[in-house]
């Protein structure tokens, strides 16, 4: 079976893909993302391709999804959040702000 896909219990010659939350990677079972993650769609076939859903984004220390703040807009995925205009934002903690892997959150005010 391509990547993403599982073959059919009762169908040898049969692939179907992977369901959205789950991935086929090298062991050729459909897998979970891990919780509060999602797939985009379905086929996904590493567990790099779980994230978040639109409007979420991924605190990155405990791999879990969050809902956007406010004034931001978050794409999903494992994509940080995006301050709107108008606003100024800081990544949280700001001691690790430009090591992406440490990103929990971000802190918005609102500029003057």
């Amino acid at each position: 079976c391509p990547a993403g896909h599982v073959r059919e219990a009762d169908d040898i010659a049969g692939c179907i893909p992977c369901p959205i939350g789950t991935f086929a990677n090298s062991t050729h079972q459909c897998q979970i993302c891990p919780p509060t993650q999602t797939t985009m769609g379905p086929a996904a076939s590493l567990g790099m391709d779980c994230g978040c859903a639109v409007n979420e984004y991924l605190n990155r220390v405990t791999n879990q999804c969050q809902p956007c703040p406010a004034s931001a807009v978050c794409m999903g995925g494992r994509d940080m959040p995006f301050v709107l205009e108008g606003y100024f934002g800081l990544p949280v903690p700001r001691e690790s702000a430009y090591v992406t892997h440490h990103f929990q959150g971000v802190e918005v005010w609102k500029c003057r």
